[in-house]
């Protein structure tokens, strides 16, 4: 490398060095790290019932990677598996007619995600 490649060479590397980390902020600095609230994840799910009839509709995807949706019976406990949420959409359930409510919950770790009542 002769004299005026060296010169330039520690230029662009000078000129990189700076750049990227310049960039790279302004790349994450209007992202939002902070961890889900209980609040957003009323706005995730809603649900309907009509004439024993649910309707669920998912507007973001859920944290868990097998979430079923269980019918309430009289008693507020989860009785009949209607299905499974796959991703984001509307999902439609045949429910008995003394159905009180749905439940979602993890079927993996078994933990209540959402609980609507009607």
């Amino acid at each position: 490398m002769i004299a005026s490649q060296r010169k330039s060479h520690k230029y662009v590397w000078l000129i990189i060095a700076i750049v990227i980390p310049v960039m790279l902020f302004f790349a994450i600095k209007d992202l939002d790290f902070s961890t889900t609230s209980n609040n957003s994840k009323k706005e995730q799910l809603t649900a309907s019932f009509n004439h024993s009839k649910v309707q669920i509709q998912l507007r973001q995807p859920l944290q868990s990677p097998s979430p079923l949706v269980y019918e309430l019976n009289a008693n507020g406990k989860p009785g009949k598996i209607l299905g499974q949420l796959n991703g984001i959409g509307n999902y439609k359930f045949s429910t008995s007619s003394t159905a009180k409510g749905i439940v979602v919950k993890d079927g993996i770790k078994n933990e209540e995600l959402f609980k609507i009542e009607f």
